[in-house]
């Protein structure tokens, strides 16, 4: 018989997780839900998300829109689709209030 690959497994190494992932990658992915981090915004709502895949599921679904330039994501940054500046995900909604008071979502 043939020679069996070896399939090297990365552990969360979070107590009590017990999860197991085939990539260094997915692995790390992972570790944002135990850290909270959300980095990808909507930038026409504030709403904050894990994955990216899931704040384009939320611009179509909420807002009938879809990625583009104008929602860039630069580590841990994101464009102001209102003024084009290029802000930090924390920072949007303060942003927002704050440089565009007079606008009306």
């Amino acid at each position: 018989m043939g020679k069996e690959k070896k399939i090297e497994l990365f552990e969360c190494p979070m107590f009590n997780c017990q999860r197991f992932f085939i990539s260094l990658s997915l692995l790390k992915r992972h570790t944002l839900y135990h850290a909270g981090v959300c980095p990808y915004m909507c930038v026409l709502c504030g709403t904050s998300f894990k994955l990216e895949h899931t704040l384009n599921a939320h611009l179509k679904l909420r807002h009938d829109e879809h990625m583009d330039d104008k929602f860039t994501r630069i580590r841990g940054f994101v464009s102001c689709n209102m003024c084009l500046a290029l802000i930090p995900c924390r920072e949007m909604k303060a942003h927002v209030a704050k440089t565009h008071v007079d606008l009306e979502f």
